[in-house]
């Protein structure tokens, strides 16, 4: 009879043991159940400042302490709008948030969100009264992954699109500065990638493209690939639509990388920083139809004012153009073609881009160069002052010996002008000029010049004004053995409105008309 009553009694006990587990499993799934109600009433009633949430479906897994909320939409009250497929969140530290005054989460995962934001936008200031009830917690996310996001970022006409884009986010944190009563954010490391990249601007006129942008503050680099900046207009319907001279770019960049991205000067600073750019490509096609009004528009600012009145510091060690190709074409007053000037195999070395007075230990220098016409070599160097060395604005070049006529597709369409016949055997040149004029030298060595000016309705040559010019108006040679050699002379008033480019030509333009012209 004891030995049925123990057996009796071990069976009495697996079964309250079952019991206990069915009610404990019962009650989680209930507690679940419940949970998801209630997270699912809190999401729909939070509202942050005009910034309203709302979710179809969340799910409380508490065994698993994980929870999500399905087809998320965020709005306010300007349009922005955010529509997020399904939103995770993983390992809730409970006692943290209780006893803690902190909210730490393991991983966040969000999933293909659809963002489209209207710019200027301002975040939401969290304080003490919001509906979240979570303002003055610290918070930290051990994780956060953005996954295949679309982002849309329009701002009047200007429009800002990334698709397929990946984020990874670690240690992402929110904390609170009591003395100052400013929120504090920081995070570790960063990856970012996106499958396109499109950003249209200047009242949707161009528009810079990518098809891979890849960020990584381990590697402390950014890779670009397939960039370009273009003109969303044809050559003469730009000029059309805007009613006066407008630039038109077709400008293929390839790959662009650049390294020694420093995430903490960005974040501590917002300072951009890095060590390297290398433009792998650089084949720019550029267009202006001279025969539209000259708009009326501010004053072209000089390179170096650009940089300085960045919104943001900004160092680049430096920057390299591998082997590049330029076209400029323009069309002019009463000729029947655009006329154009090339600029082939193309180098340039870019040092101290900069805007940041502590990092900067030279002044801002360019060195290029390139083949004019696919022909002679052409070598430059601008000197520009920055915040730490205010020298002058500088320019030396040289050009290597070359037969005149190199320059006629150019002159026969823009200055209904050829040359016949002429060789440079020197010519460099030495200016400096400010915001308002350039002076310098030139030397410019020649034989044999001859010049045909050109008809342009049956492209013939005006033999009469051809007869003069070359007899009175210009010299045929200019030796420094010859007694009537003359010395060129660079001096030339800024139209601010224009191009530095312009500025540079022309300027390049007054010293050789100083020693060509005998009028």
């Amino acid at each position: 009879m004891k030995q049925v009553s123990s057996k009796s009694k071990k069976k009495d006990v697996w079964q309250i043991i079952l019991i206990l587990l069915l009610a404990v499993l019962l009650l989680t799934l209930a507690s679940s159940f419940f949970a998801s109600a209630l997270l699912l009433n809190k999401v729909n009633n939070l509202e942050i400042n005009g910034i309203a949430l709302k979710a179809e479906r969340a799910e409380v897994r508490l065994l698993r302490n994980h929870f999500v909320l399905k087809t998320v939409k965020i709005t306010d009250s300007a349009k922005n709008s955010v529509l997020i497929p399904e939103i995770s969140l993983d390992g809730l530290h409970y006692l943290q948030w209780v006893f803690g005054n902190k909210i730490e989460i393991n991983k966040l995962s969000v999933s293909s969100p659809q963002v489209n934001l209207q710019v200027p936008f301002k975040l939401p200031t969290s304080d003490s009264t919001s509906k979240a009830g979570i303002a003055d917690y610290e918070m930290l996310f051990n994780k956060i992954e953005l996954k295949n996001a679309t982002i849309s970022i329009h701002q009047h006409r200007d429009f800002v699109q990334l698709s397929g884009l990946d984020i990874s986010l670690q240690d992402f944190r929110k904390s609170e500065n009591k003395d100052t009563a400013q929120k504090q954010f920081d995070f570790g490391e960063l990856e970012i990638n996106a499958e396109n990249f499109q950003f249209t601007f200047k009242d949707s006129l161009y528009m810079f493209s990518a098809k891979q942008l890849a960020v990584s503050s381990f590697e402390k680099n950014v890779k670009i690939k397939e960039a370009s900046l273009v003109s969303t207009y044809s050559k003469y319907e730009i000029g059309h639509k805007t009613g006066v001279e407008t630039d038109w770019y077709a400008i293929d960049l390839g790959a662009i990388n650049m390294d020694g991205l420093d995430l903490d000067a960005l974040k501590t600073d917002q300072s951009l920083q890095l060590s390297f750019v290398n433009f792998e490509k650089f084949e720019a096609e550029i267009f202006r139809d001279k025969r539209l009004p000259f708009p009326n528009k501010p004053d072209t600012k000089l390179p170096m004012d650009m940089i300085n009145n960045l919104s943001f510091k900004l160092h680049i060690d430096s920057a390299f153009i591998k082997d590049g190709m330029v076209t400029y074409e323009e069309h002019v007053k009463d000729a029947k073609n655009a006329g154009a000037i090339e600029f082939t195999n193309l180098h340039a070395s870019l040092f101290e881009i900069s805007n940041n007075k502590v990092l900067i230990d030279e002044p801002t220098l360019i060195k290029a160069d390139a083949r004019l016409m696919g022909g002679p070599l052409l070598d430059i160097v601008f000197e520009f002052p920055n915040k730490k060395f205010p020298v002058e604005h500088h320019v030396t070049g040289s050009l290597q010996p070359t037969e005149m006529n190199i320059v006629n597709p150019f002159l026969n369409t823009n200055m209904a002008a050829d040359i016949e016949q002429g060789k440079i055997s020197t010519f460099r040149f030495n200016f400096l000029y400010d915001n308002d004029i350039a002076h310098g030298s030139l030397l410019l060595e020649y034989d044999n010049l001859k010049v045909n000016l050109i008809d342009r309705e049956d492209n013939s040559v005006k033999r009469i004004k051809t007869f003069l010019i070359n007899k009175i108006a210009l010299h045929s040679n200019n030796q420094r053995y010859e007694n009537n050699f003359q010395a060129g002379k660079i001096d030339f008033k800024r139209h601010k409105k224009k191009s530095v480019f312009n500025y540079w030509w022309k300027s390049l333009l007054s010293g050789i008309k100083s020693v060509i012209t005998a009028i």
